[in-house]
């Protein structure tokens, strides 16, 4: 009996971790003793609705405020903002472990296998994990940029053959040497004429891109097809569980930050709570455009999804042009946290009556 009431206990102190740590100073004792009279005898676990009960109100007293609804929206906002920076920061970690693309040599053999008898030439790589294919200065890291891609090895290759004709032939010699090769996508009409083909091995994509040559040079009769070839790396396996976990975390994290926030100004003066509002407003704004571009670009590779790597999109409102907003909204945060880590004055105590 005595052991299945040890037992218990600890599991309720557990739980009620989930309040801050001054309410388990204040009444964790007497929480704790209520609990335990309350369980029936022999019993050595919490019920689920036990558990499910004090760790919500657990994380509803770390917001503080008890009467307010606005706390718990805010906290929320925050909460979901934190799951995000939580994920994409997980997503971008995991990627470094990732392989590293094939060399000169492996790549022209890729190479060689899409088309045997076209020498590869205008041979470009860019051996980052990710970078901005344009011309970057020193504000880019601050501001973004709309060309950011995942790093690459580009060939040019031309074919006398049609590539209506030529993509049978691709997708043969590239299922041959073990490639998995995705159905062809054709050109919307109204553009280039032309087709991609994608190929998965060994945790590389390739992406082919085969136009019609005449509507390119023109006067290259020799040449029917502009076969251009990026070899990239796919999506390591270890992101997206990354990416949950740290979007979790992350949400947990952001919550108790908005709640630590919250009982810290909590019966300040007006003008910090009122500083702490408009930085926490700035924090909002600033991180709505990245934030929203995610979503946007995620549902819509979820629902017409383009092969290659596609983890890169959890954080692809961070490095487009919607940094600068970003960045100028984290500062925001941490300038509310620092707003709230101010010392409360202590009053000074009333002088006492002066002896004669």
């Amino acid at each position: 009996m005595g052991e299945d009431r040890d037992e218990l206990a600890r599991r309720y102190r557990r739980l009620l971790w989930a309040y801050p740590h001054d309410y388990r100073r204040a009444r964790g004792a007497e929480m704790l003793d209520t609990l335990l009279c309350a369980a029936s005898p022999g019993r050595r676990r919490p019920t689920v609705r036990e558990r499910v009960n004090l760790l919500h109100h657990g994380m509803r007293c770390r917001l503080g405020r008890p009467r307010s609804h606005g706390v718990v929206v805010v906290a929320a906002l925050v909460a979901i903002l934190g799951g995000y920076l939580g994920a994409a920061g997980a997503a971008w970690t995991s990627w470094h472990g990732a392989r590293s693309l094939p060399d000169n040599t492996a790549a022209a053999a890729i190479a060689r296998t899409v088309l045997p008898t076209a020498p590869a030439t205008d041979l470009k790589r860019h051996d980052d994990l990710f970078f901005y294919e344009g011309r970057t200065d020193a504000r880019t890291p601050l501001v973004g940029d709309d060309d950011y891609q995942p790093g690459r090895v580009t060939f040019c290759l031309e074919s006398p053959v049609g590539f209506q004709t030529e993509i049978p032939q691709i997708e043969r010699q590239l299922r041959d040497a073990g490639w998995r090769v995705a159905d062809p996508r054709f050109n919307e009409p109204g553009t280039w004429a032309g087709a991609s083909v994608y190929a998965y091995r060994d945790g590389l994509v390739l992406s082919i891109a085969l136009t019609d040559a005449a509507q390119v040079v023109p006067k290259a009769s020799d040449t029917a097809t502009i076969v251009e070839l990026n070899v990239v790396r796919d999506d390591p396996w270890w992101v997206w569980p990354a990416a949950v976990v740290g979007a979790l975390l992350g949400a947990l994290a952001g919550w108790l930050l908005a709640g630590w926030v919250s009982r810290r100004t909590d019966g300040r003066n007006a003008i910090l709570q009122a500083g702490v509002g408009l930085m926490t407003v700035g924090v909002f704004l600033g991180m709505a455009p990245a934030f929203l571009l995610t979503v946007r670009v995620l549902s819509y590779s979820f629902t017409d999804p383009t092969p290659g790597p596609d983890s890169m999109l959890l954080w692809f409102g961070l490095v487009w042009l919607t940094r600068a907003p970003a960045v100028l909204g984290i500062a925001a945060g941490l300038l509310a946290i620092g707003l709230a880590a101010i010392p409360r004055r202590v009053p000074r105590p009333a002088a006492g009556p002066v002896s004669p």
